[in-house]
C-alpha cells in the first residue's frame, strides 16, 4: 500500500564506502560514545538537515554542505558540533526526550528558527502529532523506549523489517531504547531511518510493545511545530 503520508523531499544521505545511506548512522562515527548512544543526536541532525534544505527560514548556519550526498567526514563534523552546542550525550544512556526537546529549543531560538519542540507522552498525542508533522513535511523522531519498569533490561525488543523481494516485509533486526526517524506511514506500517538504512515498523507491533513492555511516556515522539506567536 502506498504511504498515506510521507515527506515531500529526499531524505539526507551520507556517503559510505561507495554507496549512500538513508539518513545518518551513529555506527559510522569514530566516536565510541556516539556509536554507543548517539541515535538521538543523529535523529536530530537528520531532521535539521532536512528542514534546512527544504523549509524556508529553518537553516542552521553550522549545518550545511554542498551537493547531494553528505561526505562522511562532513557529517561527523556537523554531528559533533550539534552535540557540543546543545545536545550533550550522557554516556551510556544518550539523550532522553526532555533533554532532546530543550536542546533543540535553545538552537531554534539562537538561530531564529520559527519552530518549537516538546516531548509527547500520551498515546493519542503520538499518532496525532506524527500525522501533523508528516503533513507539514517535518521528519518525526520516534522513540522505541526502554523496557519498563526495568529500564536497563533489553529482554523485550521491537522488530524492524525490510522487504524480502517477494512483496513481504520480514523482521531483520530488533531493538529497544533507540530512536528512529519516521519518514512516511500508511495504515499498517511506519517507514523509518535507522543506522543509515530504511526500515519498516508495523504500527500494531509498536503499540503492543509500548503498551505491554515499555510506556508511552518513553515510547513516543518529539513533537516539532511552528512556534506560537
Amino acid at each position: 500500500m502506498a504511504p498515506v503520508l510521507e515527506l515531500q523531499h529526499s531524505y539526507p544521505a551520507v556517503e559510505r564506502g561507495g554507496s549512500v545511506s538513508y539518513g545518518g548512522s551513529q555506527m559510522l562515527s569514530p566516536d565510541p560514545a556516539v556509536r554507543r548512544c548517539g541515535c538521538g543526536v543523529v535523529g536530530a541532525l537528520d531532521m535539521l538537515l532536512y528542514l534546512g534544505r527544504n523549509r524556508p527560514g529553518c537553516a542552521v548556519d553550522f549545518l550545511s554542505w554542498d551537493g547531494d550526498a553528505i561526505p562522511r567526514e562532513r557529517y561527523e563534523s556537523m554531528l559533533q558540533s550539534l552535540r557540543s552546542r546543545c545536545l550533550p550525550l550522557v554516556y551510556p544512556f544518550g539523550l532522553n526526550g526532555l533533554v532532546l526537546a530543550a536542546g533543540l529549543n535553545r538552537l531554534f531560538r539562537a538561530q531564529h528558527i520559527p519552530l518549537s519542540a516538546r516531548w509527547e507522552w500520551r498515546r493519542g498525542g503520538l499518532w496525532a502529532g506524527l500525522d501533523c508533522m508528516l503533513s507539514d513535511d517535518i521528519p518525526v523522531i520516534l522513540s522505541i523506549g526502554p523496557n519498563f519498569p526495568l529500564l536497563l533490561s533489553r529482554k523485550h525488543q521491537l522488530s524492524l523489517c525490510r522487504p524480502d523481494g517477494h512483496g513481504q516485509r520480514l523482521p531483520v533486526t530488533a531493538t529497544s531504547a533507540h530512536y528512529v526517524t519516521v519518514t512516511g506511514r500508511d495504515r499498517e506500517w511506519l517507514r523509518c531511518s535507522s543506522w543509515g538504512r530504511e526500515y519498516f515498523l508495523r504500527i500494531r507491533d509498536y503499540e503492543e510493545y509500548a503498551g505491554r513492555h515499555s510506556s508511552y511516556v518513553f515510547s513516543n515522539i518529539l513533537r516539532v511545530e511552528e512556534r506560537k506567536r
